[in-house]
């Protein structure tokens, strides 16, 4: 699927056939997307899916431009992961650019709406919470060095410095054997 959507989106601006297999070729198999397409990992196949169905969504929009469309793929890829929702802002801001109307705009919006509403609904059930939604309850964060960061919850701003420090200032861990000296 991401195959052919690439090679449908790229042969919208290349215009030539083989240059459109190569960039689809090289997309699917030369970056990170072909491990997490290989690896039976859940976490790694639901995003692998969510650009699938991102995929879908932008061939939609190039080719027929059915809005409602558009926003069923948006919001069952924002089911598959929350950070998959950024990307209704491309169709938002396309769409003001072409002034495609607030009825067509509003065929967008409503089933990423109607998503969300059902995913936060489903979060309260199953985690007493609308906005937890099972990341706090993993074993390998708890058993994390700085599980106690945890009681400030996840997205905390509370944790803006700490990120702040360890990506400008604080320099690479090295790697050492266990009878010690470096790894290169």
């Amino acid at each position: 699927v991401v195959f052919l959507s690439t090679y449908c989106i790229s042969i919208k601006f290349i215009k030539s056939k083989s240059d459109s297999l190569m960039l689809a070729n090289f997309f699917v198999f030369g970056t990170v997307f072909y491990f997490t397409s290989l690896i039976n990992i859940s976490s790694l196949v639901v995003e692998t899916m969510g650009v699938a169905i991102v995929m879908l969504s932008i061939v939609e929009y190039f080719s027929k431009r059915r809005w409602i469309l558009i926003g069923l793929l948006v919001a069952a890829a924002a089911i598959t992961r929350l950070s998959l929702l950024a990307s209704v802002l491309f169709f938002i801001l396309m769409g003001i650019q072409h002034k495609i109307g607030i009825k067509k705009l509003s065929l967008l919006i409503f089933p990423i709406v109607a998503a969300l509403l059902l995913l936060f609904l489903y979060n309260d059930r199953r985690f007493n919470s609308f906005f937890e939604s099972g990341y706090s309850f993993q074993t390998a964060v708890n058993t994390y060095p700085m599980s106690s960061n945890i009681k400030f919850g996840l997205f905390s701003y509370k944790h803006i410095a700490a990120n702040v420090y360890n990506l400008f200032l604080r320099g690479p861990d090295p790697v050492l054997e266990p009878g010690g000296g470096f790894v290169m």
